[in-house]
């Protein structure tokens, strides 16, 4: 059971899970000779990391954030704009994982992985940023 004193650490770590995968799966497609077998792999984990997180998120801390809200008579408009703007990032997310599930789908449209790959990534990181730096402040 996830104590509500210990949510918001925990959803820093897979934080900075997600960060460590993001960077390393970056770091492969750099490669002068990048493996899409290795590649894919890692974006099978990263998946898995990021679903993890996300249902932490959908399930317990917004749930949990706008009760908080309403029981002190907040504006919960910021928050509900701030889960569907995730909704949105994590479908375009789902979608660039799902289409590149296959390493040879990666190898076969390499330049345009790369693109989207990278567009992912940042989006993923200043959402990450926005989340510690505003939402999460909430908590406490």
């Amino acid at each position: 059971m996830i104590m509500p004193e210990n949510l918001i650490t925990i959803l820093k770590g897979q934080h900075n899970i997600l960060r460590k995968e993001m960077k390393e799966i970056k770091v492969k497609t750099e490669s002068e000779t990048p493996d899409s077998i290795l590649i894919a792999g890692d974006l099978v984990n990263f998946k898995k990391s990021l679903l993890d997180h996300l249902a932490l998120e959908d399930n317990i801390f917004y749930p949990q954030l706008i009760d908080k809200f309403k029981k002190q008579n907040l504006n919960i408009d910021n928050i509900i704009r701030f889960i569907d703007e995730m909704k949105i990032i994590g479908k375009k997310t789902m979608f660039f994982l799902a289409k590149y599930e296959k390493a040879e789908n990666i190898q076969s449209d390499f330049p345009n992985f790369k693109s989207s790959l990278y567009e992912i990534i940042s989006t993923l990181l200043i959402r990450i940023e926005s989340e510690e730096d505003g939402v999460y402040l909430y908590w406490q």
